[in-house]
């Protein structure tokens, strides 16, 4: 269809970002995660100290964020 098959490569941001909320909301409500607010380094310490510590869960769920 559309010169599409199921060899066809596509990109799925969108997809791939209304699983990503999913997820962060089940983490949220289990207690694993405080806040959307949250900076990402207070879950991946490899940010820790670099340009990216201050990013937020809610920024990078939102495409907002300063990593390309």
């Amino acid at each position: 269809m559309n010169g599409y098959d199921k060899d066809s490569i596509e990109t799925s941001f969108s997809t791939v970002k209304s699983l990503n909320s999913l997820l962060i909301g089940m983490a949220i409500e289990d207690g694993l995660i405080k806040s959307v607010k949250d900076p990402i380094s207070d879950y991946i310490p490899e940010f820790v100290g670099t340009e990216f510590a201050d990013i937020t869960i809610e920024q990078l769920l939102l495409m907002r964020s300063k990593i390309y």
